[in-house]
């Protein structure tokens, strides 16, 4: 028996509690047995997760090939989409997925740590934090060169005016 194994957490790597998990396998080939002995071309299943984030779906039979696709979805989380593609097996596989929290903007506002997205503050990961970052510097590379050259003659004039 194969299945799907869904593992859910927030971007700090904690794991998300009743995410709502919809998945869809379509047939690629002959023959899909997803969960149960009914034989059809498309089978959308369910699912929650439990307190460690995890939640499954069991396949019955043989596999012969399919797509996927999902959505998760929790409160206080912008959702997350996906698709796959799984061939011949009496498999397990787990699909990882992270959630980045949303809230409400206040004064049309984002707290640090969020951006403004489709009228919500949606939770930026560390990465995301980084780029915009370089994204500054690399659209500002005239302020750049001036806050370095002031540094080097702040840096000058401590050396030499130091006891």
């Amino acid at each position: 028996m194969g299945r799907v194994i869904f593992k859910v957490y927030d971007i700090n790597g904690n794991p998300i509690s009743g995410a709502y998990i919809t998945f869809t396998a379509y047939s690629t080939e002959a023959v899909m047995r997803i969960p149960s002995n009914t034989i059809t071309n498309k089978n959308v299943y369910d699912a929650y997760t439990d307190s460690d984030g995890q939640a499954q779906i069991n396949f019955a039979d043989t596999v012969l090939g399919f797509n996927y696709s999902y959505k998760v979805s929790a409160d206080g989380y912008k959702s997350a989409t996906g698709t796959g593609n799984v061939g011949f097996c009496y498999c397990s596989f787990t699909i990882p997925v992270t959630l980045k929290a949303v809230t409400a903007p206040e004064d049309g506002k984002c707290p640090s740590g969020y951006k403004l997205e489709n009228g919500q503050c949606v939770q930026e990961s560390k990465t995301e934090v980084l780029g915009n970052i370089a994204g500054w510097f690399s659209r500002h590379e005239d302020a750049v060169l001036i806050i370095f050259l002031v540094i080097m003659v702040v840096l000058i004039i401590s050396y030499f005016f130091s006891d």
